[in-house]
């Protein structure tokens, strides 16, 4: 049982002043038409955020809770005692020159050349943490100041006029994009420099003051004392002895980027009136976008060296390492990845859950995606019994393909390290993404009659279909023991036994039912292609998604003779409306990884040659999608004048 407020919102204030500046000029010249401009975007921020701010104590059981005996406390505080003295304040400026000739080279052909170069600038760094550099070898005060990219870009569209069976235009370009503002990463190593804040833990030993008396958090008359000082007092300590977590940027980090292709065209029918013109006027539009990334971000624990030891499947344990402890000759390697050298696990092992974690960028293949997308449309107008009305038909369908290293969606260094599934720590593998739908499939539809003169009678509905996102198999959170990661996070990507049999694996602590559902599983979820392997990262997907939503609206008189009133019902997701169980958007249990979807619990053998399989509780499409899966009808009036 854990008491407390949200984890991350105990400590959370963020104030931001924005200032603009534009400057555009065009200029024609003959076919050119040349555009340059400058702009700044000046940003200052004062932002305090501490996780556990107030603190989280944690409980074995309802008796131990009603008794006010704690498991563990741990919390985060300021190296004064007051948390609102962690907070950063900086300021960063984002400078961008651009350049853009488009040029009439042709009767209906149009090429656009341009360049755009953003640098940044800030006076302002984060302080110095004089022991992660002892540690390390670099210093932490890398900041905004020095990063620049230069994007040249291509484009042209061509009409080409009538062409084959109607009117054809072409379109396409390539360049190298940078989208998205880094300032909320750069902004946690102002405050999580080592020095602001102290995250302690009873159960980690990072609390050394505090005593086994001090888990006692109800006094004689059963009232909660809170919080202990020696809680207090040892963040304190950490802070001001630069002892926290550090947060830092690699000095040689690039900011990330794009290089997209795009090409599609435009086709508008027209066969001669063929079979009563049925075949003309049809809008078809295909699109295929190419996103390679470059210099995508990854996040790394520098704390975490390879022990030397493997795990039974081959891959690697870690423990986190602090070369300063008393007799640690460790020395750091210099590749962010690459640990430490001459570790003592005896002298060296932190015992905790240390991370000190880099920003910097993928080492390897960055990730790309690719999305092609179709859409065939046409408004069909009639005039059926004398009365106006039209149906307009859309078809759509988009394929998306894309892989990334580290989503990187997240705000805060230590969730952007952990909330990726891997197989080998601080080398998260290439995958699919978990956000993308592989297909995606639209039907839209509207009919509009005019049944008085004036007034439009709508019925309009749309349906979709889309695949699911992608996923991997993990094993439970627990596995960071196994493993030496430094939070429990279920993300170590799962070992598949070959059988009953398979030696790296000691099944003892399962029943015969769950080893029969667990080996079911394999074979029908298609992890047995990987039977004596590790399950590959997310090449798995959710079930499809489908919904349809309908409306009706009705045009009335108003009352002035220009106003007029519209009254219209909604329903959204109509096939769960006529069938309760039609159209459930299931996924996958996830665990606390968001692509992560545990199968079970796993420690090692004593002599370290085999997985221990326990717990065994898979996510079997069990989570409820509430608010996709439940129908709703909106009745409403608008009235315009």
């Amino acid at each position: 049982m854990v008491s407390g407020p949200g984890f991350s919102r105990s400590a959370n204030d963020l104030k931001v002043q924005t200032d603009q500046l534009k400057f555009k000029a065009n200029y024609l010249w003959g076919d050119h038409y040349f555009t340059a401009g400058y702009e700044l975007d000046q940003l200052d921020v004062f932002n305090l955020f501490a996780q556990d701010a107030t603190g989280t104590i944690t409980f074995d059981g309802l008796e131990n809770f009603q008794a006010g005996i704690a498991r563990n406390i741990s919390g985060s505080g300021s190296f004064t005692g007051d948390i609102n003295d962690a907070a950063a304040e900086f300021s960063r400026s984002i400078h961008t020159l651009y350049v853009q000739d488009e040029w009439e080279a042709l009767n209906g052909l149009t090429l656009q050349f341009g360049l755009r170069y953003d640098w940044y600038a800030s006076s302002d760094r984060p302080l110095r943490n004089p022991k992660f550099e002892e540690k390390f070898g670099f210093d932490n005060t890398q900041a905004f100041n020095g990063l620049d990219i230069l994007q040249p870009r291509f484009g042209f569209s061509y009409d080409a006029g009538e062409t084959l069976w109607g009117d054809t235009q072409f379109r396409g370009g390539v360049g190298i994009f940078s989208g998205g503002d880094p300032t909320v990463w750069f902004a946690n190593n102002f405050q999580n420099f080592g020095g602001a804040i102290g995250t302690v833990n009873t159960r980690f030993g990072t609390s050394p003051s505090c005593t086994d008396a001090d888990l006692q958090v109800l006094d004689a008359n059963g009232n909660f004392t809170g919080v202990p000082n020696c809680i207090t007092q040892d963040q304190i300590a950490q802070a001001t002895g630069n002892n926290g977590t550090v947060n830092a940027v690699d000095p040689d980090f690039s900011i990330p980027s794009l290089v997209r292709f795009n090409a599609g065209f435009s086709h508008y029918t027209d066969f001669d009136n063929a079979a009563g013109g049925f075949f003309d006027d049809w809008n078809l539009q295909f699109d295929l976008i190419y996103s390679k990334r470059r210099n995508a971000p990854d996040f790394v624990n520098l704390a975490l060296t390879p022990t030397g030891e493997l795990a039974p499947d081959g891959r690697p344990i870690f423990s986190p390492i602090n070369p300063l402890l008393p007799g640690c000759n460790a020395t750091f390697n210099g590749d962010l990845r690459g640990g430490f050298s001459n570790v003592d696990l005896a002298a060296c092992a932190s015992g905790g859950d240390d991370e000190d974690i880099v920003l910097t960028n993928v080492d390897g293949k960055d990730g790309s995606s690719t999305t092609a997308s179709v859409i065939l449309s046409k408004l069909f107008e009639h005039d059926m019994f004398n009365v106006p009305g039209s149906v307009n038909l859309t078809f759509g369908y988009a394929y998306t393909d894309a892989s990334e290293v580290n989503p990187s969606t997240s705000s805060t260094a230590s969730s952007n390290f952990e909330e990726v599934a891997v197989s080998v720590i601080n080398q998260p593998p290439l995958g699919p993404s978990q956000f993308a739908n592989k297909h995606n499939i639209t039907v839209a539809a509207s009919v509009t009659e005019e049944f008085f003169e004036g007034l439009q009678s709508t019925f309009s509905m749309f349906f979709s279909a889309r695949s699911g996102r992608a996923f991997s198999y993990v094993f439970d959170a627990d596995a960071d023991e196994v493993f030496g990661d430094s939070d429990d996070e279920a993300r170590h990507l799962f070992y598949v036994p070959t059988g009953p049999n398979d030696p790296r694996v000691d099944l003892s602590q399962l029943s015969a039912e769950d080893q029969q559902a667990l080996f079911d599983l394999i074979a029908t979820s298609g992890l047995s292609k990987f039977a004596g392997e590790i399950a590959p990262r997310n090449q798995f997907r959710d079930p499809w998604i489908k919904d349809m939503d309908i409306r009706f609206s009705q045009d009335l008189p108003g009352f002035f003779g220009n106003d007029s009133f519209e009254v219209f019902v909604d329903i959204e997701n109509f096939l769960n409306l006529i069938d309760s169980g039609s159209n459930v958007s299931r996924r996958f249990d996830r665990g606390n990884v968001n692509e992560g979807v545990p199968i079970l619990g796993v420690g090692l053998s004593d002599d370290g040659s085999q997985f221990v399989f326990r717990d065994f509780d898979p996510g079997l499409n069990n989570d409820i999608d509430v608010n996709s899966s439940l129908w709703a009808i909106q009745f409403g009036v608008r009235y315009q004048f």
